[in-house]
Parts: C-alpha cells; sequence; structure tokens
C-alpha cells in the first residue's frame, strides 16, 4: 500500500513539476578495489582490480525546464553487485563481499539532435555489506596483500561519492530510453569495523532500456506579428 502510494505521488508531482518520469534495469560491470587511506606515497589500492557484473533498477524524475535543451532531474539507483581486491602476489587469495548500493544524483542533460543527449550525474550513495568474512584463500592475509597494516574486519555499510557520463537515446515512438553510461565512485566512510581506514573505489559502465511513463515536453512560446 505505501509504495502504492509513493508511485501516485510521484506520478501527481509529476504532473505538476516534472518533464517526465522514467523507470527500468540497469545491467553492467563494475571493477572494485579496497583503498588503504592510511598510504600517504605510492599507490594506495592494495591489490588489482576486481571485475564482476552488476544489476539493478533505476527512476530518473525530470523537472520541467523552460529551456528545451538542458533538462535537470534526480536519479534514483539500486544496484546489487560483488566488490574487493584481488591479491598481486597470488590471485587466488581476494577479498570478495556482496552489496546492495542505494544511491541518489542530480542529472543535468543537454539534449541534441535526433533525440539524443549526453547527461552527467554528481551525487551520494550508501553500500550495505551483508558479509562478515570477505577474505577467500589459503594465505594468510598480511602475506597475500602486503599493504594491510590492520586485520580488515568489514562494518555494516559505507557512504560514497558518486559521478557518471553517458549518452540516451528515446526509441519507439520516445515510450522507451536507450542509455548507456560511465560511471564510477569513492568511499568516504570507511568499509572496516575495526582499526585501519579501508575504502572502496569503482569504475564501471551499464547500460539498459527505461520505459517512459510520462513525458511532457517543454511548451514552446508562441510568437504574435501584427500588421499594419
Amino acid at each position: 500500500m505505501k509504495k502504492l502510494f509513493i508511485i501516485v505521488l510521484l506520478l501527481q508531482l509529476n504532473h505538476t513539476f516534472g518533464q517526465h518520469f522514467e523507470f527500468g534495469p540497469d545491467l553492467g560491470a563494475s571493477g572494485t578495489n579496497i583503498v588503504n587511506s592510511n598510504i600517504t606515497q605510492g599507490r594506495a589500492v592494495i591489490g588489482r582490480a576486481l571485475w564482476t557484473p552488476t544489476s539493478g533498477v533505476s527512476a530518473l524524475y525530470y523537472f520541467k525546464s523552460k529551456n528545451s535543451d538542458v533538462s535537470y532531474g534526480i536519479h534514483f539507483k539500486y544496484s546489487n553487485s560483488q566488490r574487493g581486491s584481488i591479491s598481486e602476489v597470488n590471485s587466488d587469495n581476494r577479498y570478495k563481499f556482496n552489496v546492495n548500493s542505494y544511491n541518489v544524483t542530480w542529472r543535468i542533460l543537454a539534449n541534441g539532435d535526433e533525440e539524443i543527449g549526453i547527461y552527467g550525474d554528481i551525487g551520494f550513495g550508501y553500500n550495505s555489506f551483508n558479509t562478515k568474512n570477505p577474505y577467500h584463500g589459503y594465505a594468510d592475509e598480511f602475506n597475500a596483500f602486503p599493504k594491510l597494516d590492520n586485520k580488515f574486519t568489514m562494518a555494516s555499510g559505507e557512504m560514497t561519492f558518486l559521478y557518471s557520463i553517458g549518452i540516451n537515446k528515446l526509441l519507439m515512438n520516445n515510450t522507451l530510453v536507450f542509455f548507456a553510461e560511465f560511471s564510477g565512485d569513492a568511499g568516504i566512510t570507511t568499509l572496516n569495523s575495526g582499526n585501519g581506514s579501508y575504502r572502496t573505489q569503482s569504475l564501471g559502465f551499464s547500460t539498459g532500456l527505461r520505459y517512459l511513463i510520462i513525458n511532457q515536453k517543454p511548451k514552446k512560446t508562441k510568437t504574435f506579428t501584427f500588421s499594419k
């Protein structure tokens, strides 16, 4: 009942303030790594990047704009992925843990010709961890990851800073939106609960189709001419 109320409220707000509302799945891949923030010289990452698939759903809400060439909106996204690092000493040893991500970003979209747009996002997210023992391997953790200065103990989650850039295109008589983007994030808070200062960082790409639920194009200003 609450979910239905929220959907109805969003649709009503969209009629009042919004340009359009999109909803759909996201699929992609990302390379993540763990960073030891205590390292001040050289590379701070503790190993090689761990590449895994990502999946999720997102909703995009655009506000009305007097300028049809530029639009502004809010992007809500949930995704599930694996994060961690692979040992540079022996690739059989790695940190790997499941993550549920809840992200909110502010979007600016530059509309081009033939219904193609270029956009950029910036915002914040929260990564929820459900893994207590993230280490996988037979070697001692400190031997597999020499840049560790304290035993790695998982926290319940971390806050992240988010950014992305991408393109979208309207399809099927403006009912679907195809998008493709490159994105990244960096941990703001630590992902460990014990001693140490470890954070995650990632770079990746995603693509998908979103259904355009409502599309209210900005009204063009009418001009009148008078003859003598």
